[in-house]
């Protein structure tokens, strides 16, 4: 389970930028990306253009990805499994946090 404390620790180490999308080349196959971890660069990007709503799920899906890049989980789960993780986890903080705001998507 991501704690908020891991999430703080993982904003120390990242920038956050909002960012019109698509960010090319980072992005793959013309998908609609609300946000986007650059592990690399270490930065979070969020699609300035949604609304507050979304941003805020985006900055915790994203943050959460990069508590995971932190720990090398990337090195032990497949890319898809690490989405389904952080899925998980983005919806269980958005519950407990911004119930009003959790976006089904």
């Amino acid at each position: 389970m991501i704690k908020i404390s891991d999430m703080i620790n993982a904003l120390t180490h990242y920038n956050l930028e909002h960012v019109e999308f698509p960010l090319e080349p980072l992005m793959e196959n013309g998908a609609e990306y609300m946000g986007l971890a650059d592990d690399y660069k270490r930065k979070l990007y969020i699609n300035k253009d949604k609304p507050l709503s979304i941003k805020r799920e985006t900055v915790v899906h994203e943050i959460i990805h990069a508590v995971h890049y932190l720990r090398g989980d990337l090195d032990t789960f497949s890319e898809n499994k690490i989405e389904k993780l952080v899925d998980k986890e983005t919806k269980t903080i958005m519950k407990r946090y911004f119930k009003e705001e959790l976006n089904e998507h």
